[in-house]
């Protein structure tokens, strides 16, 4: 019996979603892979990554300000970067408060951190979330004016003005990558029917930091909520600093960070013996997490895959 062409594109439609829900990637920031070195086993990453994103963290005072001063400097560790880990797709992103304001200089600085040989994508910003999208238009003929021959990646925060709009414009001229700031965490229509569904419709991917861990009363870890969006990769931002006063280890069976005892992994116990700080331990906590929340996207996605059929 011959398929109509309505439940041939609603079969079409299903099958997309499987696909791009199945995608999700549990990645690295720069500072993950670091404390795998200082562990000595930067190779514990399972699946082996294949994005590092760079967070260079701008949100608090006492960090550098994003002026020419700087430009030198991230130049030379973005290029350390590439070097060392010249199979990985490594992707510099600035981290600011939520709805910095940039002014044009800055814009131009941003760009120019970026631009050194051998990087495969370079990040837009747009100069004010809460800007209508018009002006974002103009920012991005900009940018793709400058920037030729590598990836581009559109960075927007997920609560910034007419950001649905906003997506719509930069696909319509050709980008097809994004980077979400996490927020908004319990509007799944603005995430996914109004962003991730309208990217991934084109052929685009979605990547999304985010800048905590967990929810902090649940302790649900915040990447349970980019895999269930349908997000292409997930990744943390950088931690607000301070001593580390309390190690919780994330549990893949539902992505809720737990004390140690609560844990039913001996491996991991085992090699929490050989530690002896606590941030060495912190740093060990952090890998944990990386993997578990890789194996519970696999999970989830199994679980899509039969629902879906």
């Amino acid at each position: 019996m011959e398929q109509t062409n309505q439940e041939q594109t609603a079969k079409s439609e299903k099958m997309e979603e499987r696909r791009y829900k199945e995608s999700t990637k549990v990645v690295l920031n720069n500072l993950e892979m670091s404390y795998a070195e200082d562990l000595n086993s930067p190779d514990s990453f399972e699946p082996k990554p294949e994005y590092i994103f760079f967070v260079e963290d701008f949100r608090r005072k006492a960090r550098k300000k994003l002026n020419e001063a700087v430009i030198p400097e991230i130049k030379k560790e973005i290029t350390f970067w590439i070097n060392k880990h010249p199979s990985t797709k490594i992707i510099h992103i600035f981290q600011f408060k939520k709805g910095t304001i940039k002014t044009e200089k800055q814009m131009e600085i941003a760009l120019e951190c970026q631009n050194v040989d051998g990087s495969k994508g370079i990040c837009f910003y747009e100069q004010n979330p809460k800007q209508k999208y018009q002006q974002l238009e103009t920012q991005l003929n900009t940018f793709i004016e400058k920037i030729k021959g590598k990836d581009k990646y559109v960075v927007l925060e997920i609560e910034a003005e007419e950001v649905s709009e906003k997506v719509g414009i930069a696909l319509s001229k050709g980008i097809k990558n994004f980077i979400f700031i996490g927020g908004a965490y319990d509007n799944s229509d603005l995430w996914i029917n109004k962003v991730i569904n309208k990217i991934h419709k084109e052929r685009g991917e979605v990547a999304i930091l985010f800048p905590a861990r967990m929810h902090t009363t649940t302790r649900e870890s915040y990447f349970k909520k980019g895999i269930q969006f349908g997000a292409d990769f997930v990744f943390h931002g950088k931690r607000g600093g301070g001593e580390v006063k309390k190690i919780l280890y994330l549990d893949e069976q539902d992505l809720i960070y737990k004390e140690i005892e609560e844990i039913d992994d001996e491996a991991l116990k085992e090699k929490l013996k050989n530690l002896p700080t606590t941030y060495e331990k912190y740093k060990l906590s952090r890998i944990f997490a990386i993997n578990k929340a890789n194996l519970f996207a696999k999970t989830y996605a199994k679980s899509i895959v039969i629902e879906t059929k």
